[in-house]
């Protein structure tokens, strides 16, 4: 009988860790954005994007780590002392971590593709970055069969000043294997991507009709190595494009937006089998600005977990965001969850969990402070009551504490300060500067020793931050007021 019962027990345990739905808020009241997010075996979180809240400036890429139950373990940031965030995280079993995103620290342009990859702690292993002079910019990746990376996203490096698509492809250890620029004129965008099998991506996004003057919604499948195998231009009427992106054995489903019929914004959802031949297309006509950013399998059977953007009668203040939940035929069942705030919010990513659940990550805007905190948001199939963010309050740090009382290698007085600043460093070699605004603007540089004066009487009073690097490594970061 004892036996008996602890079998019954066991089996209602794990029914309720299979129903696991939770809503969590993480920042330091800086510029925190969420971005992407994984789920590791044993159903902890990894949660990627960008942050001011490590050092109190230009923002850094992070790593938050956080528990079954959303509870936070640890947090690591990355970068140099300009802007890097991460957009994209992926991880190997038992070898390591991969962040993918954009980085204007490193590299040949404003802004790069970036990558790195760390161990299964969060310690940096290394770091490359991919893209020309111009601008680039990650908008998803995927790992391949050799634990190497694929991602898509834009460049500006074309004659138009208008984005191309542009697709990087790694290896193991970063080094790029090749890459592939796609485009014409107008904008030509790949927002997503999905693995189909083990050697084949389908890529999502836009690309421009001279034909129509319109951007329209775009599919392409490639292999590995870059190959095309078949794509399709999607000919709905008005400027559409796909945002989000998932496939199973059969079928890829895309969801996305188009200005059908009005000068408003109205969802899409599409399908299509492993072939290219669609097998439903679908416009939700509604008033004002809806529109589908991702889409994920929740469930054992055939339904989505759709993340719906909104601004309508039905928002909070501005734009909103549910995780709703589709049948088959993408047609709307209810409301699993929702984000709602009276500034923005905005999406990052939504993926399927071990547990047929689904996770959504993103941000929203703080009223009054300045800054935004990163969400996370959990839900189950059929949710009988809706997880909200109207009932949470708590915010939780983004930053542990060890992180935020981390001595810096460098020292800086007087501050505040009219016209000299005086830095002293235990660094033995050069160190170069760099001075923003807290815009991000970069208003002074150079490169000095180790106990030097600098000259401020040439910038404007307010306050600044002043990134100190040697050897392209970031060594400290100090916040200065500068009273002319």
């Amino acid at each position: 009988m004892k036996k008996l019962f602890f079998i019954v027990l066991l089996l209602m345990s794990s029914s309720l860790l299979g129903q696991i739905s939770f809503y969590k808020q993480f920042s330091n009241n800086g510029y925190d954005y969420g971005e992407g997010v994984t789920q590791m075996a044993d159903s902890s979180y990894l949660i990627t994007g960008s942050s001011s809240s490590f050092f109190d400036g230009p923002a850094q890429a992070f790593i938050l780590k956080l528990d079954s139950l959303g509870n936070f373990i640890w947090s690591k940031h990355f970068g140099g002392a300009e802007v890097d965030g991460g957009k994209r995280i992926m991880h190997i079993e038992n070898d390591g971590i991969l962040v993918a995103g954009m980085t204007n620290s490193i590299g040949v342009g404003a802004y790069d593709f970036y990558l790195f990859k760390t161990d299964i702690n969060g310690v940096l292993l290394w770091e490359n970055s991919y893209g020309t002079a111009s601008w680039e910019r990650v908008h998803d990746a995927a790992l391949t069969r050799d634990s190497g990376v694929i991602m898509v996203g834009e460049t500006l490096n074309t004659p138009d000043g208008e984005p191309d698509m542009l697709i990087v492809r790694t290896d193991k250890n970063g080094n790029e294997l090749w890459s592939q620029q796609i485009g014409n004129a107008g904008p030509d965008v790949l927002h997503c991507l999905t693995t189909v099998n083990d050697s084949t991506f389908a890529i999502a996004g836009k690309v421009y009709v001279a034909d129509s003057m319109m951007h329209k919604a775009f599919l392409r499948l490639i292999d590995e190595d870059g190959m095309m195998l078949w794509q399709d231009t999607i000919l709905l009427p008005g400027n559409s494009q796909f945002n989000g992106i998932c496939t199973n054995n059969t079928l890829i489903s895309m969801v996305g937006q188009t200005n059908y019929g009005n000068n408003e914004t109205s969802s899409i959802n599409y399908k299509c089998n492993l072939n290219g031949v669609s097998s439903v297309s679908y416009i939700e006509d509604n008033a004002e600005v809806d529109i589908l950013m991702g889409v994920a399998h929740i469930g054992s059977g055939s339904k989505y977990a759709v993340a719906f953007w909104y601004d309508n009668q039905y928002s909070y203040g501005e734009f909103d965001l549910d995780i709703r939940q589709y049948h088959d035929y993408m047609g709307y069942d209810v409301v699993l969850g929702e984000v709602h705030s009276i500034e923005n919010v905005f999406y990052g990513q939504l993926i399927s969990t071990i547990d047929n659940g689904a996770m959504m990550v993103g941000h929203y805007e703080n009223v009054g402070i300045g800054g935004s905190n990163i969400f996370v948001l959990k839900v189950m199939e059929d949710n009988q009551n809706i997880v909200s963010s109207t009932i949470v309050e708590s915010v939780y740090n983004l930053v542990s504490a060890d992180i935020i009382i981390e001595d810096s290698k460098v020292s800086i007085s007087p501050n505040p300060a009219s016209s000299n600043l005086f830095v002293k460093s235990n660094n033995s070699g050069p160190m170069t500067f760099l001075m923003h605004d807290f815009t991000g603007r970069l208003v002074k540089t150079g490169i000095i020793g180790g106990a030097t004066f600098i000259d401020v009487s040439d910038i404007e009073s307010g306050a600044y931050m002043i990134s100190f690097l040697s050897e392209n490594k970031l060594i400290g970061k100090e916040k200065v007021v500068i009273s002319n």
